[in-house]
């Protein structure tokens, strides 16, 4: 998994907001992000991704983060982006316009 340098931080949590600059800056700025975050999910195991999703997590939110919860992400994630990237990035620049 790709950590940003600044972070620690997985690719996919610069992407998680859909009011992502790249996304502001159009589809040509916004896939090669995209892209990489579902290179990413591709591989991503639940204890990642129970890890990653703490810092986006308030205090109570954490008690849902039983295994069954996460094993639900990590399949929802993967299943996502399955077919490709394109999907996401739709949902990404749609959340960019009026």
């Amino acid at each position: 998994m790709t950590r940003t340098a600044s972070t620690g931080s997985p690719a996919w949590q610069k992407t998680s907001s859909p009011s992502t600059p790249q996304a502001a800056r159009g589809e040509d700025e916004l896939r090669p992000v995209i892209s990489e975050w579902s290179d990413e999910a591709k591989n991503i195991t639940p204890a990642e991704m129970a890890i990653d999703l703490r810092p986006v997590l308030a205090a109570r939110e954490e008690a849902a983060l039983t295994d069954e919860f996460v094993e639900d992400q990590v399949i929802a994630v993967r299943e996502g982006f399955r077919a490709g990237a394109d999907g996401c990035i739709d949902d990404h620049l749609a959340f960019t316009r009026p």
